[in-house]
């Protein structure tokens, strides 16, 4: 694990890590466009995950990987989301709609 490392999962063999892609490496691995979203204090975002997954499956097909943090000197809960690389732009010009905001 390294300072750039933004998770870690464990099943029971093996840990996987979520890092930055800096080099393209000799075996496939699946790239991840990553990015990220802080609510400010006092915003209730239950029920934001659970909806914009459901939205960009709808819109894109596409599934994502979320995770979720803490950091109560920024207001609470926050989420990495992950998508497949090449469908980043396609997501990005779906979370920027005004109907999505």
């Amino acid at each position: 694990m390294s300072d750039d490392t933004l998770a870690v999962v464990r099943d029971q063999q093996s840990w996987s890590t979520l890092v930055p892609l800096v080099r393209v490496p000799p075996e496939a691995v699946e790239r991840f466009g990553v990015f990220s979203f802080h609510f400010p204090v006092g915003v209730d975002n239950s029920g934001f995950v659970g909806w914009l997954a459901t939205h960009l499956k709808r819109r894109l097909g596409t599934g994502v990987v979320v995770v979720c943090g803490s950091n109560r000197a920024r207001g609470g809960i926050y989420d990495y989301w992950g998508c497949s690389y090449h469908l980043v732009p396609q997501v990005t010009s779906v979370i920027k709609e005004p109907s999505v905001r």
